[in-house]
């Protein structure tokens, strides 16, 4: 009995410990990337908190704006600036410094309208690496995206 109490109170402590430590990784390789050492825009906890969500939930979608010139509509070509993710733009040129910020649609311009927030460098880094997986995968052939699935499924 007493030797259960034990074991559970140095689980929880190695636990503890475990977090602290992952913490102190995923955030100290910033001191060594000198690109995320300036940043553009105010911090925006809310703002972070979607976009961490929104990357774990959903994937990247390639973005094209439709334009509205004298009641025409425009279709534009697919932007290398801006993505897609659950119905939100994301700037994504300007990595990492001006990265991953949410956008207003701008249908009488070429560019939508910059919301003035970011998310934590960590979450920038992670959106960026799963956009370019999503991004990888978006441009496969159907024949590749099914080998890459198969391939997913016995590793």
């Amino acid at each position: 009995m007493l030797l259960n109490i034990l074991y559970e109170k140095i689980y929880e402590i190695l636990l503890i410990i475990f977090i602290y430590v992952k913490y102190l990784i995923d955030n100290i390789k910033f001191i060594f990337l000198p690109n995320y050492w300036m940043m553009n825009y105010d911090y925006s906890k809310v703002w972070d908190d979607e976009l961490k969500y929104l990357i774990k939930h959903h994937n990247f979608e390639k973005y094209q704006n439709e334009v509205s010139i004298s009641s025409q509509k425009l279709l534009m070509p697919v932007s290398q600036y801006e993505t897609l993710i659950n119905g939100k733009i994301i700037w994504i040129e300007n990595h990492p410094y001006a990265s991953f910020v949410e956008r207003e649609p701008g249908r009488s311009s070429l560019y939508s309208n910059i919301i003035e927030k970011r998310a934590s460098r960590l979450t920038i880094y992670r959106a960026h690496k799963k956009w370019k997986k999503d991004m990888k995968l978006a441009n496969m052939s159907k024949s590749e995206l099914r080998d890459h699935k198969i391939d997913q499924i016995l590793t």
